[in-house]
This record gives structure tokens, C-alpha cells and sequence, in this order.
């Protein structure tokens, strides 16, 4: 197959985001009637992969802001990383103490709080700690009551314990690459105090999760507000979501909240890729080896606090040929290129189902694939297939009169 029929888009008002697994993704934006631009997905905090658990492999900056230089004990650094973003969390929460009650501060102390560290910018009236734990993760906040807000101490957000750079430059032995600190989601651009030096080398730190080595997602659609990518090379059976209504920032807050960037790596009996994403109402996934629906929250909401889930509704697995959306119900073809099926929901069975539409025209597929196809709505619903050979059979499909029917083309 060529590189051109196995992009995979979406589309948003005047943008277009295009995927392939071999490429970065593609934006081709318009400005104009003769005014069109093409440039690469750049995202923000994320996506990374799964940190790093072997606490023998450790990496640590050479300082908090700017260009800086990231030394590892072990070659960790590729070619393939430089442009990437890279994320480093410091290895433990306690060499900062925890925030108490009625505690005397000076400004420049720093404290924190579950996963949020903080650094006094006014110590108030009695330069003392108040009573209101601080547990803001944007700018300052009071932690006492009255005194026109001057109660207890000023407290400004500075981590949560981790940090984001972009790196710009690797050595040849893997150990060291330069790069440049990158803004926070509250905008700041610092690391974690407790990431530099090697005193504080960590062991917790992630690559970006897309490169030239490990591929890049071959497929995307918008969902609820969020830009959602899928199936890369070295992650075939991952999902990834952007923050909702902001869909270039893949940023996870900690503690997490609901809007919040979400990762999910689906675990199955079999190793299949994801093909497809689309929306027919529910979030569908179609692989290679199965159809699945996406599930969230009691409300139906995808939420980064846990309302993410995946679950088979048939087995039949998809070609590459991106599916055909008629309505609520989608069209796809089957992993073999010559069986094409709908996918519809069924209040009966209360999932969703699928029928083989090349049953009793078999006759038309044998020895054949369909190579592309294009659905025309106007004056009738039809979907038309390329098959091999370079013959077009059209499909009439009508679900709400249960009617469907093939018939070739004429070629003349």
C-alpha cells in the first residue's frame, strides 16, 4: 500500500489533523480560499510513556530553568529522542517538609502538601501558618482566614514534583543530551529543585511516547472535546487523549481531575492493533482483531480520574480502509478486504452488532478487495467500492427501512 491510502484524519472546522504510523501528525490548516498551511502537532506536556521503574538507571538536570543538561548512568538518550519531550519527577517526596498548622515561615521556605510543593511569598501579620491546607496548583493562595486575606501564609505553586524538558541535542555514548525547560500548564518554567545535581539523580523519568524509532499514532478523531490518537508502532494497543477543549496539551494533573489528559493500554487475550477511532455517537474502536466500545463515567464522560474503559462487542477484526460513518451506524471492512459489515447498536442485546453485507452477493468478492471506497448521501444513500480489479460496485444502504442491496457499475 501506498503511504497515501494508509493516512488516516479528522476534521475540525477549518483544520484537518492527518495520522500515519511512519510520520509525526500533520495539521493542514485553512486561512483562505487560496491560503492553505501544513505543520506538525506540536503537544504539550505529554504524551509519555510509562516511567521508568529500574531505580539503577537514574538521570538529574544540571539546573531549574533554561538550557540545561541532562546526565544519565546509563545510554538512554537516541537520536531518535532529540525534539521530543522529556519528563523527570524527583525520586522522593520528603526531602521538602510537609505543611502544618501554626508553623513560623520565612519567605523563600518551601513546603508541601499530598503531591504539590509550595514556596512562601508573604508571610502575613504573624508569619505563621494558618489553618486551610494549601492545595492550589496555579499561582498563590492564603492558607489562614481574615485579616483582609493577610491571615496565615502566601503560598506559591511551584511543582508537583515533576518536570518537562525538550531535547535539542544527544551525545554519541547516550549518556548526556541538552534541553531546554519547557512551561508548566500554570505557565512557569522551572524543574523540581530535588531533579538537579546528582545528589537527586532520579529514577522516575519518561520519554515522549512518539519517534521515528517507536512510530506514531496511525489514527485520530475529536470525542467529547478531546484530540484522541491511536495505535502507533511500539504502542499498538494504546489510546491517547488530550485535555478536554484544549487539544494540543496531554497534561496530567496530580492528584488527577476530570479533565485531565488520559493514557490508556488496553490489555487483551491477543496482540491487535488499533485501526480505527470514530464517533457514532459512542467512541468506537475498530482493530485488527475486534470492535470495541469506549465506555466513561456513570454520565457517559471520559474523565483522567478513572472514566476510561474499553470492552469487545465482536471479533471480526478490520482492513485498514478507514470506515464509512452512515448516521449511527458504521461500515467497515473486514480484516481480509473482501467482507464488508455494519456496526449498530442494538437495544435488544444492549451492544453493539455486526452483519456481514457481502453475504448474499458473494459472487461479487471472491478473488477480490475492496481498495477504497467513498459514501454518496445524495439523491441515495450509497457507498462505493473500488474493488481490485478496478470494477465499482455500489452499495445501497438504508438500515431504518432494513434495506441493502450491491450492484456493479456500469463502465461505459
Amino acid at each position: 500500500m501506498s503511504v497515501i491510502s494508509e493516512l488516516k484524519f479528522t476534521q475540525s472546522a477549518d483544520v484537518m489533523t492527518v495520522c500515519h504510523n511512519d510520520y509525526p501528525p500533520l495539521e493542514i490548516r485553512r486561512y483562505g480560499e487560496a491560503d492553505w498551511r501544513t505543520a506538525a502537532v506540536t503537544t504539550t506536556s505529554g504524551p509519555f510513556q510509562d516511567l521508568n521503574t529500574d531505580d539503577s538507571v537514574t538521570v538529574y538536570a544540571s539546573g531549574r530553568t533554561g538550557s540545561v543538561t541532562l546526565t544519565a548512568n546509563s545510554p538512554i538518550f537516541k537520536s531518535q529522542h532529540v525534539g521530543k519531550l522529556f519528563y523527570m519527577e524527583q525520586k522522593a517526596v520528603d526531602s521538602v517538609g510537609r505543611w502544618e498548622t501554626d508553623k513560623d515561615i520565612g519567605i523563600g521556605d518551601e513546603c508541601r502538601y499530598q503531591e504539590n510543593f509550595y514556596r512562601c511569598v508573604d508571610g502575613g501579620s504573624n508569619g505563621t501558618t494558618g489553618t486551610v491546607a494549601p492545595t492550589h496548583t496555579t499561582g498563590d493562595s492564603w492558607d489562614g482566614w481574615g485579616l483582609g486575606g493577610r491571615n496565615g501564609v502566601l503560598w506559591r505553586y511551584l511543582h508537583s514534583g515533576f518536570g518537562v524538558c525538550r531535547i535539542t541535542a544527544v551525545a554519541g555514548d547516550g549518556l548526556t543530551a541538552t534541553a531546554d525547560v519547557v512551561p508548566r500548564q500554570d505557565g512557569e518554567i522551572e524543574l523540581p529543585a530535588q531533579v538537579v545535581g546528582s545528589t537527586f539523580a532520579t529514577y522516575k523519568w519518561a520519554h515522549y511516547a512518539w519517534n521515528d524509532t517507536d512510530g506514531y499514532p496511525g489514527t485520530v478523531t475529536y470525542y467529547q472535546q478531546r484530540l484522541i490518537f491511536g495505535g502507533s508502532r511500539a504502542f499498538p494497543q494504546t489510546i491517547w487523549c488530550s485535555r478536554t477543549g484544549d487539544y494540543h496539551n496531554f497534561y496530567r494533573s496530580n492528584p488527577k481531575v476530570d479533565d485531565d489528559a488520559i493514557t490508556y493500554n488496553y490489555a487483551g487475550r491477543q496482540l491487535n492493533k488499533i485501526l480505527h477511532l470514530l464517533d457514532v455517537g459512542q467512541l468506537i474502536v475498530l482493530t485488527s482483531g475486534g470492535e470495541f466500545k469506549v465506555t466513561g463515567d456513570s454520565n457517559g464522560n471520559l474523565t483522567g480520574t478513572g472514566g476510561f474503559a474499553m470492552s469487545g462487542q465482536s471479533f471480526n477484526g478490520s482492513s485498514d480502509l478507514a470506515p464509512i460513518n452512515v448516521g449511527s451506524v458504521a461500515l467497515y471492512v473486514q480484516q481480509k478486504g473482501s467482507i464488508i459489515r455494519d456496526l449498530f447498536y442494538s437495544f435488544d442485546q444492549d451492544s453493539y452488532q455486526s452483519s456481514d453485507l457481502t453475504l448474499l452477493a458473494s459472487h461479487l468478492f471472491n478473488g477480490y478487495s475492496i481498495r477504497d471506497w467513498a459514501l454518496s448521501v445524495q439523491p441515495f444513500s450509497v457507498a462505493w467500492c473500488a474493488r481490485s480489479d478496478g470494477m465499482l460496485l455500489g452499495l445501497t444502504y438504508l438500515r431504518e427501512q432494513q434495506v441493502y442491496a450491491w450492484h456493479p457499475a456500469p463502465d461505459d
